[in-house]
């Protein structure tokens, strides 16, 4: 699903809404290379259902995406990821109530954590909440993501943040580069538990990725691995579901692994679309290709 109003209003200013917001109005960054002189007054006009925009001064035209290649300079892969937006749920009119303070806490109940696990929104300011969330919030994590998935500390597995899963399982992840193990486990099997699971039966696009925190920046409509491969439960569980379209987020390093869940998905008539990070990951905003999942897309990440 595309949608260019985040990328306008996050990268120009005095952005004005029009025709009961059917168009957005900039300051065309275009005038002072085609026409000679600074726009003033709002003449390049994005339309939000034709995917079309036009200057009214220097003439320029294009597509969303053409815009965004001509903005950024990024390759036209990449310009699509710049215009991806979560979709609504399709099986709930609105998953608000699913995000109620008393159902995460319902949630939170419903896995088992450590003893001393304290939820980061309930939580005073000792050292190690205030820490936790001075790490969230460099990743650029805001306190509505992390108050949503119920994250939380317990001193018992040191300085890191706990991630809740489901079930018996949660993640703790460390909170600085030196520190090992970087994750830290329940001593049980993973089985087919995955990361934010609620988002198959919400959803008929899922983005499939590797980690917990990739998810939550991604959006409700992504789940995580919790690892670089998919276990057989796990892939009877993501398979089994009524999504339609799967979009699976491919980090450097795991495009194997990655590559057979494309296939198995395919396979059992699931639309698969690739995000080929090069480098970073959804978490880390790395620049991304979007491509449709085919046998040369499949070559090419290979060969690469």
């Amino acid at each position: 699903m595309r949608d260019i109003q985040d990328f306008i209003y996050k990268t120009f200013e005095d952005v004005i809404p029009y025709q009961r917001g059917v168009e957005l109005r900039i300051h065309c960054p275009f005038c002072i290379d085609r026409a000679g002189t600074e726009d003033t007054k709002h003449h390049l006009h994005i339309n939000l259902s034709k995917e079309v925009c036009h200057c009214f001064r220097c003439d320029y035209s294009g597509t969303w995406i053409g815009l965004v290649i001509d903005v950024t300079g990024k390759s036209y892969a990449q310009a699509l990821g710049e215009l991806y937006k979560v979709p609504s749920p399709s099986r709930f009119d609105s998953i608000d109530s699913i995000w109620t303070a008393k159902a995460i806490k319902k949630a939170i109940r419903q896995v088992e954590l450590p003893g001393d696990f304290l939820p980061l929104h309930e939580s005073c300011k000792m050292g190690l909440v205030i820490n936790a969330i001075r790490y969230l919030s460099n990743r650029g994590f805001r306190r509505k993501q992390w108050e949503q998935h119920g994250l939380g500390i317990a001193e018992s597995v040191g300085v890191r943040v706990i991630i809740p899963v489901e079930d018996r399982y949660w993640q703790a992840r460390a909170l600085y580069p030196f520190q090992e193990p970087k994750y830290v486990n329940p001593d049980i099997e993973l089985g087919d538990v995955l990361f934010n699971s609620i988002a198959l039966k919400l959803y008929d696009e899922v983005v499939i990725c590797e980690g917990a925190f990739s998810a939550i920046a991604v959006g409700d409509n992504a789940v995580a691995l919790l690892g670089k491969n998919a276990n057989d439960m796990q892939m009877s569980r993501i398979t089994g579901s009524d999504v339609e379209r799967f979009i699976i987020t491919i980090e450097s390093g795991a495009e194997e692994s990655m590559i057979e869940i494309a296939d198995t998905l395919m396979a059992t008539g699931k639309d698969v679309v690739v995000w080929h990070y090069k480098e970073g990951d959804p978490a880390d905003s790395g620049n991304y290709e979007e491509s449709d999942y085919d046998f040369g897309t499949k070559l090419k990440m290979l060969l690469e």
